[in-house]
């Protein structure tokens, strides 16, 4: 959405971006089961939640100090795996010139 609002809204001036944070340590995490927060912490690359005051440090740079010519991005601002992806079967081309 942040790529189609900044292509309507880009040539009168308009930067459209977005941040998606990952875990973050809110209270609304703190209510969580032990279980659901242990398995957040399974994709923590950093091995710690991330802090309000980070995310809010990346909205301000998004607002300020990043490059003019940002427009349409969404800036991550986590430190998590990412969900294993599961192989595909290999297609072995068979060889026609092999004879069993």
């Amino acid at each position: 959405m942040t790529k189609s609002w900044a292509r309507v809204l880009g040539p009168h001036g308009v930067f459209v971006n977005a941040v998606a944070p990952g875990p973050t340590l809110t209270a609304m995490y703190e209510q969580l089961p032990q279980s659901r927060k242990d398995g957040v912490m399974r994709s923590v690359y950093s091995g710690r939640m991330c802090s309000p005051d980070e995310v809010a440090a990346a909205i301000l740079w998004l607002g300020s100090e990043s490059p003019a010519y940002v427009n349409g991005s969404t800036l991550d601002v986590k430190l998590v795996v990412p969900a294993p992806v599961k192989a595909k079967p290999s297609r072995q081309k068979q060889d026609s010139r092999h004879v069993c």
